[in-house]
C-alpha cells in the first residue's frame, strides 16, 4: 500500500533487525551464506568501571555496534571499539583532562559517521556515549 503525504508510519524496535523496509514500495534484502562463516574476530567487550550507570549503559550500547559493520569497514569498527576503552580509561583518571576527553569523543563521532551507511543508528548511540562521559566529569 503506497503512503500519501502526511501519513504516519510507526516503526517498532529494529535494533537487532537484519533487514528493514519502511514505506510504500520499500524492500529489504538480507543474504547470509552459511557455508562461509565470517572469520572476523569480534571486538573484546568492555566492562566499564564507570561510576555512573548512564555511562556504563551507553558504553554497552556502543560496544554492540562495531560487530555489525561490513568487512569493508572493519578497520573503522575496530578503531571505534578501541576508542571506547581509551575514553573510559581517560574518564576514570583524576583529574580528568576535559579537553583531551572531548577530542577523543569527537574522533569517535568521526568513526561513527564513517560507519553510518553500514550500521544504522550508530551516530546517535556514539553521540549519547560521548555526552554521558563528558557530563559525568
Amino acid at each position: 500500500m503506497a503512503t500519501k503525504g502526511g501519513d504516519k508510519i510507526a516503526v517498532g524496535n529494529i535494533e537487532n533487525a537484519q533487514g528493514v523496509a519502511i514505506g510504500g514500495g520499500a524492500s529489504a534484502h538480507v543474504q547470509q551464506e552459511a557455508s562461509q562463516p565470517i572469520e572476523r574476530p569480534s571486538p573484546t567487550l568492555v566492562s566499564p568501571t564507570s561510576r555512573t550507570t548512564a555511562v556504563q549503559q551507553a558504553a554497552e550500547r556502543v560496544n554492540r555496534y562495531p560487530q555489525m559493520a561490513s568487512d569493508e569497514q572493519k578497520t573503522a569498527a575496530d578503531e571505534l571499539a578501541a576508542s571506547l576503552i581509551i575514553i573510559l580509561s581517560l574518564a576514570a583518571q583524576k583529574p580528568v583532562d576535559s579537553l583531551h576527553l572531548k577530542l577523543l569523543c569527537l574522533g569517535q563521532m568521526q568513526l561513527a559517521r564513517q560507519l553510518a551507511a553500514d550500521v544504522l543508528g550508530i551516530e546517535q548511540v556514539v553521540e549519547g556515549f560521548g555526552t554521558a562521559v563528558q557530563q559525568q566529569n
